[in-house]
């Protein structure tokens, strides 16, 4: 369970990840701090997992989503 010390931490890196991955797609979202190539080493770090993750099994997750059978 997280400490309510680290709960800020954890808010920054997933906000700045959300924020780099809606950047990659063009979407503008408000100028905050980590943003751009001089972005805290932490958040460099998982934007790099994030976009090998999402190299490394872009095509499984397409043939999942693919085989998925949504009815109303």
């Amino acid at each position: 369970m997280a400490t309510p010390a680290s709960a800020p931490d954890t808010r920054a890196l997933v906000a700045d990840f959300v924020g780099y991955k809606l950047r990659q797609k063009g979407y503008v979202c408000g100028a905050g701090p980590g943003e751009g190539p001089a972005a805290d080493p932490l958040h460099q770090a998982m934007r790099a997992a994030g976009d090998e993750f999402e190299t490394r099994f872009r095509r499984t997750f397409s043939d999942l989503a693919a085989q998925l059978h949504v009815t109303p």
